[in-house]
């Protein structure tokens, strides 16, 4: 039933930003037909983003014991929202597959490192709207961002306890497998927040891949003609964000659009401007990750490594025992 409900807002969502773009045609022609150096320009800063975003992988994936290449990890990250289009969170578990496979990284490592990202960019969302609604309420003299700002606080505080307060161990059940291999990813995890080199190399990505995102809808905003505020599209930018981060619908149809449009009305955008902003962006990022994203699913033979071979399954076993 939950997948119905899903797929139907997907569908409907599409069917949406179909109806905008067709409805406003014109405009867009006119800012990114006749200006093709606009469209261009949001592809190469959303490339960007997937770059930051593979760097950041191979990171993390090092702290697993895997020494894979960066053109390697940019196409993962390129594929990720690809998969995101068929089914919630599908790329990021297929990609723990495909690591598992190819570079046989345990899934419950995977696991750690993916908490550790999550946890650190829930922390630099908290932050960053923090300082740049604060920013921007002053400039403006009015509080229009204060249910935002208590989203960032919570995150804040959702994350400091994630790094201060240690997970707690199922140690009764561990003699059961399950329960061992969730013990061992929350002992990797402890493990891994305490490197502080780490955590300042995925604060500095984070921060800039919240600059794209930031510069991506700016874009966006004056290919429309719009008058555009940066420190109010930073305040606003760490929502988005998490809509990246979290899927609840495939690729967070019709929520992206939601919280962009929502976000855009509280620093003086109207709905229909929110709305033909987050379309227009959805639609060229769908262009590029069905482009790129099928690139790369073809030149990695992605789905020839979404199989893990039952030798490899004992011996995995072999190991860990």
């Amino acid at each position: 039933m939950k997948k119905i409900i899903s797929r139907s807002v997907a569908f409907v969502t599409i069917i949406i930003v179909a109806v905008i773009i067709f409805n406003k045609f014109d405009v867009i022609k006119k800012c990114f037909i006749e200006n093709k150096a606009f469209f261009f320009l949001i592809v190469a800063v959303y490339i960007v983003g997937r770059l930051l975003d593979g760097i950041k992988l191979k990171i993390l994936v090092s702290y697993c014991g895997a020494n894979i290449k960066l053109y390697e990890c940019f196409g993962l990250s390129m594929i990720m929202p690809l998969y995101n289009l068929i089914f919630p969170n599908a790329g990021l578990i297929t990609n723990a597959i495909y690591l598992k496979s190819k570079h046989n990284i345990k899934l419950r490592h995977f696991a750690s490192v993916s908490l550790l990202r999550f946890a650190t960019t829930i922390a630099l969302c908290g932050i960053i709207g923090i300082i740049a609604s604060t920013i921007f309420m002053i400039e403006e003299k009015e509080f229009v961002l204060l249910w935002p700002v208590v989203v960032y606080v919570t995150l804040l505080c959702a994350s400091i306890c994630l790094f201060i307060v240690p997970l707690p161990r199922i140690n009764i059940f561990k003699r059961y497998r399950l329960f061992s291999k969730v013990s061992e990813s929350i002992s990797k995890f402890d493990e891994i927040k305490s490197d502080k080199r780490l955590i300042v190399s995925l604060v500095l990505i984070q921060i800039a891949i919240s600059l794209v995102f930031m510069s991506r809808y700016y874009i966006v905003l004056r290919a429309l003609s719009f008058d555009a505020s940066l420190i109010g599209m930073l305040a606003i930018t760490p929502l988005t964000v998490l809509t990246n981060l979290i899927n609840l619908i495939p690729a967070n149809l019709a929520i992206r659009e939601a919280v962009v449009s929502g976000g855009l009305t509280l620093i003086g955008y109207t709905i229909n401007d929110g709305l033909l902003v987050a379309s227009v962006d959805r639609a060229v990022l769908l262009a590029t990750v069905l482009v790129m994203g099928m690139w790369f699913f073809v030149k990695l033979k992605y789905s020839a490594n979404l199989v893990v071979e039952t030798n490899t399954v004992e011996e995995t076993r072999v190991n860990d025992q």
